[in-house]
């Protein structure tokens, strides 16, 4: 009588996976509104958050563009660079916010 064998012979090779990448995370506003008086005061209380990992200095370019307000009318729409160092989460940024004497009611100016 013959015997079958069914023998898998396995070689197991170690992977070991090096991620040196970092993990640089997601730069996000820390509310989805803001309020201001159209007094010549500027906001300063708009916060940039970096989630979901803080490796390496990365840097945002924050873009204030028209919505009711208008520039240069009711603000300044220069573009902003917001810098983070590596480990930094947080950073605050202030619009410049133009006085021009006229009521107009609410008005919004977009940020992206």
């Amino acid at each position: 009588m013959n015997s079958l064998s069914n023998e898998l012979d396995v070689s197991l090779i170690p992977t070991l996976l090096l991620n040196d990448a970092g993990q640089p995370g997601t730069i996000e506003f820390n509310s989805s509104a803001y309020s201001v008086n159209e007094d010549g005061a500027v906001i300063t209380t708009i916060t940039l958050t970096r989630t979901g990992g803080s490796d390496g200095a990365v840097s945002v370019t924050l873009t204030p563009s028209d919505g009711m307000a208008t520039s240069p009318a009711d603000f300044d729409n220069t573009a902003i660079t917001v810098n983070f160092a590596n480990g930094e989460t947080s950073q605050t940024v202030t619009i410049p916010i133009v006085d021009d004497a006229a009521f107009e009611g609410n008005e919004t100016v977009n940020l992206t």
